[in-house]
């Protein structure tokens, strides 16, 4: 008696190995067991709609960032500007200031020279000549000198202004240059077109994957 017989003996319902090798009960045959979680086909369509959705944020990601940029750089402009006119007004200031304080140097020095000639002629001494000319003379050495000295002090403060505000300028000048060179939805379609491409690889490369574990029988 064969094994199949003997155990047909104990279970009626038992009709022996299918052709799939699988034992069948009351003749409904057992399916084998299959493979659970996903294939590698469905593997790369997620991986590829997660690669496009990253590539989506990286796109506007790069777009941002690049408004960012070119709206700081032309603060940076405008706030040079400002700088530079700023530093013009420091220096027209500066030289009126000058003006002012030669004026009433030149102002004092004229009382002097006149309250000498009158101390003089109150003593007898006649102007022009001698000791009362350098008097006069001195007087004009002094006023000439402090005068000297007032316009070189005001042209070095007010040229010190304007070298700031050429600066501002040059700054302004940069930064709006590099502002106009920025194109945000140039970076954004670069990015993405970018992202998009490693997507497409990648997507490629599961795809045949897929394939060849398919002609394999690999699910």
């Amino acid at each position: 008696m064969s094994i199949y017989n003997q155990v047909g003996g104990m279970f009626p319902y038992y009709t022996g190995p299918t052709a799939s090798g699988v034992p069948s009960i009351a003749g409904t045959t057992t399916p084998p067991p299959t493979s659970g979680g996903m294939g590698a086909g469905t593997i790369a369509g997620l991986g590829a709609i997660m690669g496009a959705m990253g590539a989506i944020q990286s796109g506007f990601g790069a777009y941002f960032s690049a408004q960012s940029t070119k709206s700081s750089l032309k603060f940076q402009a405008d706030m040079a500007e400002i700088n530079a006119r700023m530093a013009e007004d420091t220096a027209q200031s500066i030289m009126q200031a000058g003006e002012r304080e030669a004026g009433m140097v030149s102002a004092k020095y004229g009382q002097a020279k006149a309250s000498a000639k009158v101390s003089q002629a109150s003593r007898g001494i006649q102007g022009g000549v001698g000791s009362a000319a350098e008097e006069i003379a001195s007087i004009d050495l002094a006023k000439e000198t402090d005068m000297l000295t007032i316009n070189a002090n005001t042209v070095r403060q007010a040229w010190a202004a304007r070298t700031q505000g050429v600066n501002a300028i040059n700054q302004a000048t940069i930064s709006r240059g590099t502002a106009s060179g920025i194109n945000p939805f140039s970076s954004g379609a670069t990015s993405m077109i970018n992202g998009a491409t490693s997507v497409a690889m990648n997507w490629y490369s599961h795809n045949q994957q897929a394939k060849i574990a398919s002609a394999l029988g690999v699910r």
